[in-house]
């Protein structure tokens, strides 16, 4: 691995000697990397490093046409399984990459970033998980209901709120509060590192949790809102790992067994459904603290195709007027349907064409 020290406040290889963790932690600080991030960070820089030393290219030397043959040299890599590394993994390192040269920019360690054009792959806006579908979670929260009152709970509080298996783990039994009338439960959220964004616990959410909180007559206010029941960490903190098997357990005692559903599914389930009960982008961008409306613009698309598969679509049209060509010969005409609503609009929601 090559070995970096400051040379004439410079970034600069060095014989080994000395290890690239120094310089790897004063980054990581200095650039106020969030913890869930840094063994990503460790790990993607260590590698770059290490392509540097393989290739005899001094750290001092990299231009934008090394990072472009490193980044053809991601595009090439294969995984332990033989599967070439997936747009948002490449992404990955070189957005870390990408960080790094900004803050040794920043620190006047480099007279030039060579990562300033660098592009990552183009990803395609998609979920990676599909909602649930309704009746499908139906049986889900039935069978939870019947079974076991924790998860019952934590289930049913995903899909009215759109929590993330994180955010169910790190609340407190004190972040449910008061607020202006209203009961909220407050969320540390993904990448954050405060309690500063909240969901509504109506009643459907919140007699669930106290029901549960109930066989806990001695909780504390810093304790866990859910607590582990293992043997090796009763009563502790659970992990989102163990949110997330939980799910993917019930689904299979229900007969369900799709890599596509999982716990955060149930979350693609309440923005979805919010969306198709009358609630706004904005709100629903809200519900599931979505940064921008880019990530929530996927709920619009979403319940457009669902629209599409199961109402009637053009190949529909297509197909009835391809039946009367060939009923009436190529005099046949397709239907004006556009035209027919504007003139249903016109006369105050009347039809003038059965």
């Amino acid at each position: 691995m090559t070995d970096i020290v400051r040379i004439d406040n410079q970034l600069a290889p060095q014989a080994p000697g000395r290890n690239v963790e120094a310089i790897l932690e004063q980054f990581l600080v200095e650039a106020q990397v969030m913890e869930n991030s840094r063994n990503r960070y460790k790990n993607s820089l260590r590698a770059y490093f290490k392509w540097l030393q393989d290739n005899g290219i001094p750290l001092a030397n990299v231009t934008l046409t090394e990072l472009l043959k490193y980044k053809e040299f991601l595009d090439a890599k294969r995984t332990d399984a033989g599967a070439p590394l997936s747009p948002m993994t490449i992404s990955s390192y070189l957005n870390a990459i990408k960080s790094f040269y900004n803050w040794a920019e920043g620190k006047n360690y480099i007279e030039r970033n060579p990562s300033r054009a660098l592009k990552s792959p183009k990803l395609e806006a998609k979920f990676h998980r599909e909602p649930i579908p309704a009746d499908k979670c139906l049986l889900l929260i039935d069978h939870l209901l019947a079974n076991n009152l924790r998860d019952f709970a934590i289930v049913n509080l995903i899909v009215l709120t759109g929590l993330r298996t994180v955010e169910i783990v790190r609340s407190n039994y004190a972040d449910i509060r008061m607020k202006d009338g209203e009961r909220l439960l407050f969320v540390q959220g993904k990448g954050r590192k405060a309690k500063d964004k909240w969901v509504k616990l109506l009643n459907e959410s919140y007699d669930p949790i106290m029901e549960y909180i109930a066989t806990r007559p001695n909780i504390k206010s810093e304790d866990p809102l859910f607590a582990s029941a293992s043997k090796n960490n009763m009563g502790g903190r659970m992990i989102a790992g163990t949110v997330s098997e939980m799910v993917k357990t019930a689904l299979r005692a229900i007969g369900i067994d799709e890599e596509r559903y999982t716990a955060h599914s149930l979350r693609h389930s309440a923005g979805s459904w919010a969306l198709a009960a009358g609630a706004s982008l904005e709100q629903v961008q809200d519900l599931l603290r979505h940064a921008g409306t880019t990530t929530t613009m996927l709920y619009v698309k979403m319940a457009r195709e669902d629209k599409r598969m199961h109402e009637k679509s053009a190949e529909n049209f297509l197909v009835e007027f391809y039946r009367k060509l060939r009923a009436g010969g190529a005099g046949a005409q397709p239907t004006q349907t556009n035209a027919t609503n504007t003139n249903d609009s016109a006369n105050g929601g009347q039809k003038t064409n059965e």
